[in-house]
């Protein structure tokens, strides 16, 4: 209860989280009672299960249904039924849920989904000789909205979740009732028949697990040989889909046999999850080297509409050319079409900070999380929220009275604590590198470090020729990352003692030695402890001060019950 944000729309009882938050001492015994007796096998109150429907418009001056995004809003009782049980799936479907699904599910994130598609797209654009690829961005229409009830049931059954509880989850989706909230009025109920909530907790995780059987039906087809994923590398692992929820991208060898087995796929899983693809909407890219023929066949096969880009996905430009400020205008015209709902005069000189900084300033940051922004484009941000700030608009132009320099210092040494969006750029790609160190066995590490000849666990240079633009960005702030690491001694089998940098504030031993030393350069910090698992000091002192030896004292040595060493952000 105390999780859920308490001014978020109410459902048709009218009743915030808030009331029930702040009335718990008396409400919170009969709250508890009623959720227990629930699962218990009691059925939900209709009144409670009724919903009303939002109509949320995609794109402004909408003309017809389709360009409305449904949203419910679910009384807070039903939400809190689950919440209880979304809070247990969170758990599971981590173990359930392939890799190549990044949606709602732990550890995961929308943003390895994005970098995967990049650097896919970019092998494409290279791939000018040999195979021949595609990638496919399908779209589901309404895919909230039409997914069948009977195939949650055996997506449910499929998992593993126990009898009772899928009880309690299909009681409630098929004993709802629902109304439109029409210019603020309700219009009559109506009861569906098929279809989840957006805005019920649980339903993010109901749908990724009925993805899966379209991701599960792609790795049979490829186990069994008839499926040909593709691999950016000779030694990396392929890849043949990527989802995020019901953004879906599928990539294959771009032949009629494959394009073959792909709709008998498609036609399969909408058959029985009652899905269905837009073939408007969907998109087909084929690598350069691809003949016309084989892409009329296939497009016809589809009906799918053949691209030289595939746009936008989830949120970000698929990067087919060059990154210039050209490439990012769209999120400068975004800016400025704030500024155009807004009147600088009407509001005082702290709320225009505010709105620059939470708002203004804040636009860019999803961009700046998988790419580096062109400096023009930063400029041209600042520049807008430095005008602004001080009041200037295009008819009365004013002067800053405060250097932008100054301003961007935290409010403790005088500043109003906004970020350089060049800094905060950078910091998010150092963010990406050290996830490279860190998380070794995610998929799209693994892609990306074999794609890009990755050397050892924390390489003094990642540079490459004809890289990505993601990768060339990384390449210039990695001596920057890699300062910035150490690792962490386990059991010592991977860290070189005098190679690697394992004491805080120090960096590696190297330096301190003389060069003309005959030392093993490259044992390992294991080796360096006695029979007694202590650190052998005196192979230490041999090469270093007293004051250096003290650092040593201060970390734990390394045991093979410790784990494997790790590298951490220092």
């Amino acid at each position: 209860m105390f999780d859920m944000a308490p001014l978020k729309a109410p459902g048709n009882d009218g009743y915030h989280a808030l009331f029930f938050q702040s009335q718990w001492d008396i409400l919170g015994n009969d709250v508890c009672q009623w959720v227990k007796s629930v699962f218990d096998g009691r059925s939900i109150e209709p009144e409670l299960n009724n919903t009303l429907i939002v109509l949320i418009p995609k794109k402004e001056s909408p003309k017809d249904f389709s360009q409305f995004r449904p949203i419910s809003l679910c009384s807070v009782l039903y939400k809190l039924v689950m919440k209880v049980i979304a809070n247990r799936f969170k758990v599971v479907l981590p173990k359930l849920i392939s890799q190549e699904q990044a949606g709602f599910i732990a550890g995961r994130n929308i943003f390895d989904n994005i970098i995967l598609a990049q650097e896919v797209i970019h092998s494409m654009r290279c791939n000018r000789k040999g195979r021949q690829w595609m990638a496919i961005k399908l779209d589901l229409e309404k895919a909230y909205d039409r997914v069948s009830w009977e195939f949650i049931n055996t997506s449910l059954t499929a998992a593993g979740i126990p009898l009772f509880l899928r009880n309690v989850i299909m009681s409630a989706i098929s004993s709802s009732t629902m109304q439109i909230l029409w210019n603020g009025v309700p219009t009559q109920k109506f009861k569906p028949n098929r279809g989840i909530r957006q805005g019920c907790p649980l339903s993010p995780y109901l749908f990724v697990l009925c993805m899966e059987w379209l991701g599960q039906f792609i790795h049979t087809e490829i186990e069994s040989g008839t499926w040909d994923p593709i691999s950016l590398s000779r030694s990396g692992p392929p890849i043949s889909h990527l989802f995020f929820a019901d953004d879906l991208v599928i990539f294959c060898k771009a032949q009629i046999d494959q394009a073959s087995s792909l709709e008998r796929i498609l036609s399969l899983f909408c058959g029985i999850s009652g899905h269905k693809i837009s073939a408007r909407k969907s998109q087909i890219f084929f690598s350069k080297n691809t003949e016309a023929d084989t892409r009329n066949q296939i497009s016809q096969l589809f009906g799918f509409q053949e691209v030289q880009n595939l746009g936008m996905y989830l949120g970000v430009p698929l990067l087919h050319d060059r990154v210039t400020k050209n490439t990012l205008d769209f999120v400068v015209d975004k800016i400025r079409r704030k500024l155009n709902s807004w009147d600088a005069r009407n509001l005082s000189f702290a709320g225009r900070i505010t709105l620059a900084q939470s708002v203004l300033l804040s636009i860019p940051t999803y961009f700046m999380q998988t790419m580096k922004i062109p400096q023009g484009v930063c400029d041209e941000i600042e520049r807008v929220a430095r005008q602004f700030i001080w009041g200037s608009s295009e008819k009365n132009s004013k002067m800053a009275l405060v250097g932008w320099d100054t301003i961007c210092q935290p409010k403790g040494r005088g500043g109003l604590g906004l970020r350089h969006l060049n800094d905060q750029n950078s910091s998010f790609l150092m963010k990406i590198g050290f996830s490279l160190v860190s998380k070794s066995d995610t998929l799209w590490v693994r892609i990306l470090r074999a794609k890009h000849g990755w050397k050892g666990q924390l390489p003094e240079t990642i540079s490459k020729n004809k890289c990505s633009h993601l990768w060339r960005s990384l390449s210039k702030l990695w001596p920057s990352v890699r300062e910035n690491l150490i690792w962490s001694i386990g059991n010592g089998a991977d860290v070189r003692c005098w190679k690697d940098p394992w004491i805080p504030g120090m960096g590696s031993l190297i330096s301190k030695i003389p060069s003309s030393s005959n030392l093993n350069l490259d044992c390992c910090v294991r080796e360096m402890v006695n029979n007694e698992g202590s650190w052998n000091l005196d192979l230490f002192r041999v090469w270093l001060p007293e004051e250096i030896i003290n650092r040593i004292t201060s970390i734990p040595p390394p045991h093979p019950d410790a784990g494997v060493d790790r590298v951490i952000w220092a």
